[in-house]
């Protein structure tokens, strides 16, 4: 079965030091490990793709669809950062030199067009 399904723990990042030292780092550091909030990713950035998708065919925001587009795609981008957020303080400075930071970065920055 794959490592997706399972819920089985993946490899993480190394946690430098100085940052298993923050207040409340345990908690932050078991809940972004958590198979929970790794689905909840998956589902955020599936209504992602699926809202973008609907608001490419609905560009009018005067209209209920787009309203409802502009306001999930609000709310997506604060969870995605509010994500970015947590893992920094999950792992620190080698959470940055992850690959996939740079790709959380463009996305994050191409979603704030207002």
């Amino acid at each position: 079965m794959p490592d997706l399904l399972n819920g089985a723990r993946r490899t993480t990042l190394p946690v430098p030091r100085y940052v298993r030292r923050l207040p409340l780092h345990r908690k932050v550091h078991a809940f972004v490990e958590a198979a929970i909030f790794r689905w909840m990713i998956y589902v955020a950035i599936i209504a992602n793709a699926i809202f973008l998708g609907v608001e490419v065919e609905n560009a009018d925001d005067t209209s209920f669809t787009g309203r409802v587009c502009k306001n999930v795609d609000l709310f997506l981008t604060f969870f995605f950062t509010v994500e970015s957020v947590l893992k920094f303080y999950s792992y620190g400075h080698e959470y940055i030199t992850h690959h996939m930071f740079l790709v959380y970065g463009i996305s994050l920055r191409s979603a704030q067009r207002f």
